[in-house]
């Protein structure tokens, strides 16, 4: 089945415009540099996906160039604030409604090492804690401290704060 060349620049257009990496190599023939290099490269279908791929070829060849004025260092800090602002979100939705009676009683039911290990799961980026922490302000409970790292359910890795 053959696709007509304007499949291929939806899907290119769809790409661009869902990709924040894209963002930074904007330019009036972006769209038709995706779409010769989907086509050259035989992609059977017109996708977002086959977009992505097409995109990433022409960065790493070098025929496609920052429009940015970006440096790796000004992405980095980017990132950082993009990924705060989703962690933002999703603690700021998870928050959101009221706590269930039995929601207070669970938590009211955990034991020390289980709170622990619950709420510092995945270094405390986790939808429990902000529902914990939402008992904490409204029932008086309390945080449980951050186990030492020779305890599970901590990475130490993660910089975001909640």
């Amino acid at each position: 089945m053959l696709f007509r060349k304007q499949s291929y620049e939806q899907a290119a257009t769809a790409f661009i415009q869902s990709s924040r990496l894209a963002q930074r190599y904007l330019s009036l023939d972006l769209v038709e540099l995706l779409v010769k290099a989907m086509l050259k490269s035989r992609a059977p279908l017109p996708t977002v996906v086959t977009a992505q791929l097409a995109f990433e070829s022409l960065v790493e060849s070098g025929e496609l160039q920052r429009t940015d004025s970006g440096t790796p260092e000004s992405d980095r800090i980017a990132d950082e604030k993009y990924m705060q602002q989703v962690v933002n979100d999703a603690a700021a939705k998870a928050s959101r409604p009221p706590l269930s009676q039995q929601e207070v009683e669970y938590f009211a039911s955990l034991d020390f090492k289980t709170l622990q290990s619950l709420y510092w799961a995945t270094d405390g980026i986790n939808e429990f804690r902000c529902r914990y922490d939402k008992a904490v302000r409204e029932h008086m409970f309390r945080v449980p401290e951050r186990p030492t790292n020779s305890q599970p359910g901590t990475s130490g890795s993660v910089r975001t704060r909640l």
